[in-house]
């Protein structure tokens, strides 16, 4: 696959994504001339994802209409990414879908959370609620912390 830059000064922001076949196989980024906010840390992939997923939910509320992008294609994009995500933990190994249970993977990034931000992800009464997280030149910093 290649990846074009759409503006020479955010090189980091693809344009298009492509493969040179007959005919070309590619994927123009809608939002490459806008500023995508942590590009840099997050993969500007994920970040094109999440601008397109905002812009359905906003058309749908504009225009009163279902978003493109709803729960079901939400949960689909989860297990995917948590199943490549748990192939590469395993060299590679093929992973079957849908899948049944938690996988070590899962269980590897909620310990991680659990470590960052002093809470349960899955618990409504977890302290993660008090966790104060602020803002220094774009980006986040946080993480369990005492009053």
């Amino acid at each position: 696959m290649r990846v074009s830059a759409g503006q020479e000064d955010r090189p980091n922001i693809p344009a298009r994504f492509y493969y040179q076949t007959n005919p070309v196989v590619e994927y123009r980024n809608p939002f490459a001339d806008r500023p995508l906010n942590y590009a840099d840390d997050w993969g500007a992939s994920d970040i094109i994802a999440i601008a397109d997923a905002l812009a359905s939910i906003h058309s749908a509320v504009a225009a009163k209409f279902a978003p493109a992008y709803g729960i079901a294609q939400a949960r689909r994009d989860q297990e995917l990414s948590i199943a490549i995500g748990h192939s590469a933990s395993l060299d590679g190994a093929p992973v079957r879908l849908p899948l049944k249970e938690e996988t070590a993977w899962e269980r590897a990034q909620h310990e991680k959370f659990r470590a960052r931000w002093g809470g349960d992800p899955f618990n409504p009464n977890s302290a993660v609620e008090n966790v104060t997280v602020k803002r220094f030149g774009g980006k986040l910093e946080g993480g369990a912390q005492s009053e």
